[in-house]
């Protein structure tokens, strides 16, 4: 599992998403391109595909989602929103507190 506290109260913000809908699911906090894709990765390989196999469903070859997997940072959101879709990832966002307003 993949966590990355960097909101001002973390334990706040993982009970929120450890609600009644996700309480059986892992929830992780992801700040970087490597993050998300080691997410993905874990999704693929979970549900038992292969790199050429799974970019075969999603229409992508499988150096992309090699790329992607890695953490390469040029992939448009597009390409990795679609990927989320096939994996069945729910992506939850939440507001960091910077204080910058």
């Amino acid at each position: 599992m993949l966590l990355s506290p960097h909101f001002s109260d973390w334990d706040v913000y993982m009970s929120m998403a450890k609600n009644a809908r996700f309480a059986d699911q892992p929830v992780f906090g992801v700040s970087d391109a490597a993050e998300i894709g080691e997410v993905i990765r874990q999704r693929r390989r979970e549900l038992g595909y292969s790199q050429e196999r799974f970019s075969s469903v999603v229409g992508m070859s499988p150096r992309l989602i090699c790329a992607i997997e890695h953490g390469k940072e040029s992939t448009s959101i597009q390409k990795i929103m679609d990927i989320i879709i096939a994996l069945e990832i729910e992506c939850i966002f939440a507001v960091r507190d910077h204080g910058l307003s």
